[in-house]
Formats: structure tokens, C-alpha cells, sequence
């Protein structure tokens, strides 16, 4: 990845780009684990996160808390479109003056269409789940030894998150 400074809702938005107008439904649920596998795979390939936040151990399988929170209001529907969101140059503060800056998905789309590497990886993690359900992709990530043994423990609540050494042995 060149020196674009990415967050997860910039690489769900490209995953929402790049099969917008087609017949890839991808919901919410199914979201989250595509971008699980895309970060595990990423990181085989180039040692290298797309990004900081981590990815979470939750009942349903692996979540990225901003994605989830941007995108959860879709529920069970297809998600068509990316969206967009406020930039952290922002300074809303509730008083006196402030700046409320919005980011541009179709440009950071663009920008990461452009990045051959990164594209790759992305179009073989989808092309590999096209045919997956969300709930197939969730029994798939529970099969995993990063989430089955601690089954007990995220199913009670505890916050667990995927350590690097994890997310390399996903099932990719």
C-alpha cells in the first residue's frame, strides 16, 4: 500500500465499489468476513495490516467495529453503494467555529483500484467467497482454531481480539 493512510471503512467501501451494479449480494454480516479473510490474506502475502484497528472475536465471527458501526443499519439487506464518512480533519466541537469534512469514497475507490497489489488481493478473497453466504462464511471462521478455542470465552461476553499470529493461520 502506498502512503494513503487507510481505515476499514475505506476497504469496505472498495469491496461495496467494486461489485456495485452486479449480482454479488453482500450484506453487512458478510461484509465483515470477507474483510477478515482480505486482511489475513494481506498480511500472508505482504506482512503488512491494512490498517490499525483490530479485528474482534464476536459471536457471529471476525468484526471491525467502525465498519460494523458505519454499516449495520443495511441489517440483512445488500449493501449497493459506499458511503461515506466524516474526516478526521474534521473539529466538531458543539461550540464556536469548526470544519466538517467528509471523505469522498469514489475517490479513494479510485485511488485503490489503482493499486495492483492491493486489488489482487482483494479480487481473489472475493472471487474465492462469491458463491459463500454470510452464515456459510461465519461457520467457516467458527471452524477456525483462532475462534473455536476461545468459543466459551467470546460467547460470554469476553472482547477478544485476532492476534497478527492468528489472523496468518486463517483459513485463506
Amino acid at each position: 500500500m502506498k502512503s494513503l493512510k487507510l481505515n476499514p471503512i475505506d476497504i469496505a467501501n472498495y469491496i461495496i465499489w467494486r461489485h456495485r451494479g452486479e449480482d454479488y449480494f453482500l450484506t453487512h454480516l458478510k461484509l465483515q468476513k470477507v474483510m477478515y479473510y482480505i486482511v489475513a490474506k494481506y498480511l500472508k502475502d505482504k506482512d503488512k495490516l491494512l490498517f490499525e484497528d483490530p479485528i474482534y472475536k464476536w459471536q457471529y465471527g471476525p468484526v471491525i467495529k467502525p465498519v460494523y458501526h458505519q454499516f449495520k443499519l443495511f441489517g440483512k439487506s445488500k449493501i449497493k453503494e459506499p458511503v461515506s464518512y466524516l474526516s478526521s480533519d474534521s473539529n466538531y466541537s458543539g461550540k464556536g467555529d469548526f470544519t466538517i469534512n467528509f471523505v469522498d469514497p469514489e475517490e479513494i475507490c479510485v485511488i485503490l483500484d489503482n493499486d495492483n497489489e492491493f486489488k489482487n488481493i482483494v479480487l481473489e478473497v472475493l472471487k474465492k467467497f462469491q458463491d459463500f453466504t454470510a452464515f456459510d462464511l461465519v461457520e467457516r471462521t467458527h471452524n477456525e482454531s483462532s475462534w473455536k478455542d476461545f468459543e466459551s470465552q467470546i460467547l460470554n461476553g469476553i472482547e477478544l481480539t485476532y492476534s497478527k499470529d492468528e489472523l496468518k493461520l486463517a483459513n485463506i
